[in-house]
Order: C-alpha cells, then sequence, then structure tokens
C-alpha cells in the first residue's frame, strides 16, 4: 500500500477571508506565505513523506477553488498561489525535499472556472496549428476524458510553479469536471470533482434548456458544461479583475444567505440573463415559446429556485453538512452525468466507487446508495478554508483526502470550529463501520499524523489564532456597516 493522491480544495487564494492567503498590515499582498500555510505545508510534506514509498509518485489534487478568481484581482490570487507553492514545495538546497514528486491536477471549480477556459483555448489552438489546411471541423471541447491521465495544461499554474526551484521541470495537468483512477479490472473506482453541479445553483441555465425543450442530453456532462460553463464564468468565475464591479462581489455571499435580499438579487439577474437573450440570441423575453410560458417567466422562475433554494438551505445548514437539495443532487450526479461518463469511455460502470468533492466548505465521510451502483458509494468532502461568515459554522472545516494505489480512502481532518478558544486535534478518519477495519491506508495516516504530532499542533495553533483573528474583523466590519446604514437611515 503507497499513498497515490493527496485532494485539497476550496483555498481561495487571493481571498482575505481565506486562512491561507496572506495580506500585510496595509492590505496589500505580501510575498510570501502566512502562518497557517506554512505549518499546514510542514506538516503534510513530513505526513506524506511518512506514507509514501520510495520512488512511488504521489500527486497533489486541488479540487476546484485553489484560485478565488471569482471574487480576487488576478495578481493577488497569482501571488498568494506562488506563496502557497514555495512552502509546500521548498527547494532542494533548504534540505526539505518535497515528497509530491507526481506533480500537480487541477479540477477546477465555480471560482476558479476560468482555469478550464484557459485549458480549453490552448487545446483548440493546438488543434488548429495541427490541422490540415483544409475548412476546420474541431469545436472546443467541453470535458475530458473521465478516466484517462490529464493531457490539458493549464499555463497559468504551470507559469507559476516554474517559479518554485523544486517545481521548475512539472507541469500542472487539468481534469474537468470529473476525473477517476480506476484499479486494473475498472471495477473500482475513485471519482473526483468539485461539487458545484451537484449545487442547482450553478445548474440553471441547463434546467431552463430543458424546461424550454432545447437540451439534447440533460443529463450528460458535456451538455451540463456546455449550458453552465458560461453562467459560472459570468457570474462566479472572473469577476475578481472586474474592477468595482468584482471588488463589490464580495456582497454575494451576504446577499445568498438573506432572504429578501437573495430574491432582490434573482429579479434583477433574471433581467439580465433576458436581456442577454435577446440581443445575443434574438430570443423575445416576452414570446410565449413552451405551455404558453414566455422566456422570461420561466428564467424567473430557475433563477429564483436555485438563489432562493439556496439561500435557504445555507441558512438552515448551521448543523448539516448536506441540504436536502445537495443529497438529492449527489445522487443524480452520481447516477447521471458520472455513470453515462463511465458507460461511454470505459464501456463498463464500476461496481464500487468513492466519490470525493468540495464546494461546500462542510467536510465530512459517509456511504450512501446511489443506483445503479451496486455497492454502497463512499463519500467525502474536503471542506474549505475561508470563512463564509463572520465565523465558521460548527460543521465547516478543512480536509485532505488521502487516496492509495489500491484506490483506499482516508480523510485527514485539519479543523472544524473554533469552541471555547480550541480546536479540534488533526486526526484520521474513516467512513465508519467495517469499511475501517479493512482500510490499510486510515491505519497507515493515523500513524504518520501521530508521529509528526507536534507539526499538526503547530498548525491548530495557527489556523484556531487565524480563524479568530478573521472572525474579530468581520464581526467588527459588520457592526461598522450597520452602524454607517443606521446614521445613512436617519439622515434620510
Amino acid at each position: 500500500m503507497s499513498l497515490k493522491l493527496v485532494c485539497i480544495s476550496d483555498l481561495h487564494l487571493g481571498a482575505k477571508d481565506s486562512l491561507l492567503s496572506n495580506f500585510d498590515a496595509t492590505g496589500h499582498v505580501a510575498n510570501r506565505a502566512g502562518l497557517v500555510a506554512a505549518t499546514f505545508a510542514r506538516a503534510l510534506r513530513e505526513t506524506v513523506a511518512a506514507m509514501s514509498s520510495p520512488g512511488e509518485p504521489v500527486r497533489l489534487v486541488l479540487l476546484g477553488d485553489a484560485l478565488d478568481l471569482g471574487l480576487s484581482p488576478m495578481g493577488v490570487v497569482s501571488q498568494n498561489l506562488l506563496n502557497f507553492l514555495d512552502v509546500l514545495f521548498p527547494s532542494k538546497t533548504q534540505g526539505d525535499i518535497a515528497p509530491f514528486t507526481g506533480g500537480v491536477v487541477y479540477i477546477p471549480g465555480n471560482h476558479d472556472h476560468h482555469v478550464w477556459r484557459m485549458a480549453q483555448d490552448e487545446q483548440y489552438v493546438g488543434l488548429v496549428e495541427r490541422s490540415p489546411p483544409e475548412p476546420l471541423k474541431h469545436d472546443i471541447l467541453q470535458i475530458t476524458p473521465i478516466a484517462e491521465e490529464p493531457a490539458f495544461a493549464c499555463r497559468l499554474v504551470t507559469a507559476l510553479m516554474k517559479r518554485v526551484p523544486a517545481l521548475s521541470k512539472c507541469v500542472c495537468r487539468v481534469a474537468y469536471p470529473n476525473w477517476a483512477v480506476r484499479n486494473s479490472s475498472g471495477k473500482r473506482a475513485v471519482v473526483l470533482h468539485h461539487g458545484h453541479y451537484l449545487d442547482p445553483t450553478y445548474m440553471a441555465l441547463s434546467r431552463l434548456a430543458q424546461w424550454l425543450g432545447l437540451a439534447d442530453d440533460p443529463a450528460s456532462a458535456t451538455n451540463i458544461e456546455r449550458c453552465n460553463g458560461p453562467w459560472i464564468d459570468f457570474l462566479w468565475s472572473d469577476l475578481g479583475s472586474a474592477g468595482r464591479i468584482g471588488k463589490s462581489a464580495d456582497t454575494l455571499y451576504d446577499t445568498m444567505m438573506d432572504g429578501e435580499a437573495s430574491h432582490e438579487f434573482a429579479e434583477s439577474l433574471s433581467k439580465r440573463i433576458s436581456s442577454f437573450l435577446a440581443s445575443s440570441l434574438g430570443i423575445r423575453a416576452d414570446s410565449p415559446v413552451l405551455y404558453n410560458l414566455t422566456p422570461a417567466q420561466c428564467i424567473s422562475a430557475a433563477v429564483d429556485f436555485t438563489f432562493g433554494r439556496t439561500a435557504q438551505s445555507q441558512r438552515e445548514g448551521y448543523r448539516d453538512v448536506l441540504s436536502r437539495d445537495m443529497i438529492a443532487g449527489l445522487r443524480w450526479y452520481l447516477a447521471n452525468p458520472v455513470a453515462k461518463q463511465f458507460r461511454k469511455e470505459c464501456q463498463q460502470l464500476p461496481e464500487e466507487i468513492a466519490f470525493v468533492f468540495g464546494h461546500t466548505h462542510k467536510p465530512f465521510q459517509d456511504q450512501i446508495m446511489a443506483p445503479p451502483y451496486p455497492a454502497p458509494s463512499r463519500i467525502y468532502n474536503t471542506g474549505g478554508w475561508v470563512l463564509d461568515e463572520p465565523t465558521l459554522m460548527p460543521c465547516q472545516g478543512a480536509a485532505a483526502v488521502l487516496v492509495d494505489d489500491d484506490l483506499n480512502v482516508a480523510s485527514l481532518r485539519l479543523f472544524n470550529d473554533v469552541t471555547n478558544d480550541k480546536i479540534a486535534p488533526v486526526r484520521a478518519v474513516g467512513i465508519g463501520g467495517y469499511g475501517d477495519t479493512v482500510n490499510p491506508l486510515l491505519n497507515s495516516a493515523h500513524n504518520a499524523v501521530h508521529a509528526n504530532a507536534n507539526l499538526w499542533s503547530e498548525f491548530s495553533d495557527a489556523a484556531r489564532d487565524a480563524i479568530v483573528t478573521l472572525a474579530q474583523h468581520r464581526v467588527h466590519k459588520r457592526i461598522r456597516e450597520m452602524a454607517a446604514q443606521r446614521y445613512l437611515d436617519k439622515a434620510v
């Protein structure tokens, strides 16, 4: 048994509320990693080294929203990623060789969907350069094969990696939206996906297309990305470099946490989409197209449903790791887009799968029945590193999900909310029950964490202090905003 993959997600590098970003006292991005990133990187390196076999490559998987391109400027994001890579992959001259010799695989999410756009463009340019001098028939690829070695490259992350001596010869490979590793028989697989397509918010346009009868195959990953990819770009993926518009976008989190505000935002967004359809596609928003419904009515219902329901589920999710909608979306996604990709590309559906995702910022591990897979599916969430509220919800936090060469999976639970000025120690956990007793990776992870307990304790202390500091800052900011609003109300 040897470690194969280390999966982390939702780092939101570049966001000021990320525990892994680093800014100086003036609010400008620092040129070095902060204490949380530095202590995490050291502890993780030593733990991975203890679990790895000599000569066996270990890959780092960035499972989406690693870069906060949705809300942060490109320069700020890039510098924070460079800071993180510097401490995770120190140079050999420092006497501390990084064990991630398998390189980096990037699976973009909603906040860094732009990474996939860049990879798509690079792939298409390559097709054009290699095509014979006759009419071009190629089109941009919407998805990558689910079970093949990632072939697309991310030039941005690769360029940043080349600034780090230990990574100077490495290439960052991109897979999207699903990537799986399988055993030799194909009967067992670990599937990785950021998690945004389990969320109705990011399926709005494919559902609209289905309602209007415009979707060829609404349950295929290709069609889901074709419909919703532009929607994600439009709203979430690259507003960070949009000047004043992007700077105001950090209020989207607050908006979606407030029922009335989220409804007003949905109304405004519906009008913008209707205007886009009219100007770009010539579709009048007031022309009946199906069951005497107009596009404007369908759009309004779809947007209000997704944003309104998401806001409500977020507000009710104080103690629950998944809302009912997300659980239904998880089962649907496994049974449809993922299963369709396996059957089409591999001519075989795995009998047993583990599904690893992030997006929710709420780490957990469990198992569910998800037909057509005959065996229970193991589910692992990688959590997140950003404070969405003035402080963490009790169920929020981060994890690193580990996968070995036999496709055993274990979760390295890194932190959750601070309670009574204390934070739970880093620990290795499984799904519980009999499965844990026959999981050698779980025991290996437990021993490696125990052997590096001092390093993980340093990380826990740094994470606790950072969470408390960020929480205090956000509470004070919220109080100042409320006081300013009361002053304006009185003035009016």
